[in-house]
């Protein structure tokens, strides 16, 4: 089972993690997915995919939206580190170039294996839409959103690493129908609470 594999790296790169301090790529739980062409369109399904082993990660069976390369590489726990390219070696480059990039900023590096979001703000209002937070991340971000603490203030550059949030806009465009471009640097909550005040939300799909 992809999750309980998923749960054993993620905890034993935590136990490792207490031997250094100086956390390299490989010291955190990676997994490299795969993609194929067949699921580039505007849902997700359940076709059967085809998985292949890369050294040094764990791969399972993915659904993917369309707008991804073939491959997905990403910290497991870590929603914000993660890269698409069109093999698993280039998913990986980008990804190992992503968290250099991140290093030499100084900005603080989250311990491996855990969720490192601002597990100290408030995530009440949030939390008053479960179900379409679940599809959100699934469909915009193809994330777990059971898998990461989500506080009211978290916005969409919590979740990617590009310059602007362009893309993103275009996909809960074409997703739920709605423009939120004029609030796209604003919480996630703002987007959600828009999202339920068009009429665009009914429920779970």
């Amino acid at each position: 089972m992809a999750w309980l594999a998923d749960a054993l790296l993620a905890a034993w790169k935590f136990l490792r993690s207490f031997v250094t301090r100086d956390w390299n790529l490989e010291d955190y739980p990676v997994r490299v997915e795969y993609c194929p062409d067949v699921l580039k369109r505007w849902v997700f399904d359940g076709h059967a995919l085809r998985t292949e082993y890369h050294p040094n990660v764990v791969e399972r069976q993915v659904r993917c939206p369309p707008w991804s390369d073939t491959w997905f590489a990403h910290v497991i726990n870590w929603p914000e580190m993660s890269r698409f390219g069109d093999s698993a070696d280039v998913a990986l480059a980008r990804l190992r170039a992503d968290f250099a990039e991140w290093k030499a900023a100084g900005d603080p590096l989250p311990r491996p294996g855990i969720c490192p979001l601002l597990l100290e703000s408030p995530a009440h209002r949030i939390a008053e839409h479960p179900d379409l937070a679940a599809d959100f991340f699934r469909r915009v971000f193809n994330l777990d959103y059971g898998q990461a603490w989500v506080p009211d203030d978290a916005d969409l550059r919590c979740f990617h690493r590009e310059a602007i949030n362009d893309r993103h806009v275009d996909k809960i465009l074409l997703t739920y129908g709605v423009d939120v471009s004029d609030i796209a640097d604003g919480p996630l909550l703002a987007i959600f609470e828009r999202i339920v005040a068009f009429g665009a939300w009914s429920g779970p799909r």
